[in-house]
Order: C-alpha cells, then sequence, then structure tokens
C-alpha cells in the first residue's frame, strides 16, 4: 500500500483536488511543495488536519503541537470553545468596568 506520495510541481490548487488520496489508509507523507494549493491561508493546518494519519509534509515532519493546533482550529474540543468565549466574556467585563476605562484615560491607553 502507498505510504509516500511525492505529488510536488503539479496543478494542485485545492484541498477539494486531494480527495482521491484521502482514502489512502497508510498514507502519511505527502509533498506538495511548488503546488497552487501552498499559497492557501493556513495551507500545513488544514493539510494536517484532514490527513490526520500524516507524519511528514512537504519533506517536514509535522509535530504534536501542529497536530493540536490544526484540530483546535479546525474542529475544536468543546472545552477550548469555552475557555475562548470565557475569555471574551471576561475581556469584555473588564474593559467595560469603569475603573478599567478610569486607569486607561489616566494611562492613556487605548
Amino acid at each position: 500500500m502507498l505510504s509516500k506520495l511525492d505529488v510536488s510541481k503539479n496543478l494542485i490548487s485545492s484541498i477539494r483536488d486531494l480527495n482521491p488520496i484521502k482514502s489512502l489508509p497508510l498514507l502519511c507523507n505527502l509533498d506538495l511543495r511548488l503546488n497552487e494549493i501552498s499559497i492557501i491561508k493556513f495551507y500545513r493546518s488544514k493539510l494536517i488536519f484532514h490527513f490526520s494519519k500524516l507524519q511528514v509534509l512537504d519533506l517536514q515532519i509535522i509535530s504534536n503541537e501542529e497536530k493540536i493546533t490544526a484540530i483546535n482550529m479546525f474542529d475544536p474540543p468543546r472545552y477550548v470553545v469555552d475557555a475562548e468565549e470565557n475569555a471574551r466574556k471576561l475581556h469584555q467585563r473588564i474593559s467595560e468596568n469603569p475603573e478599567t476605562k478610569l486607569v486607561r484615560q489616566t494611562l492613556k491607553i487605548k
């Protein structure tokens, strides 16, 4: 079975173009360098998320941190979503607090 695939220097421009290879169960090394897809925002994280078994992408080893980042970006666990929401609410309460506004005005902080 195929575990390494080099499709560098092709005309791959979207993740959709890669759908035919998503079903390769042993694919762990994928090279997409010099394809249009590589200029997509968050390209590396998107590929790591959609191809969760990859260990190497574009000749670079995928770190555990990259895998966690990809999951948190595109399918975050509930506790991550809750933590982000709590942080937003706390920031809003602090910024609306009259004492905070006075301190900001005194220190000339925007």
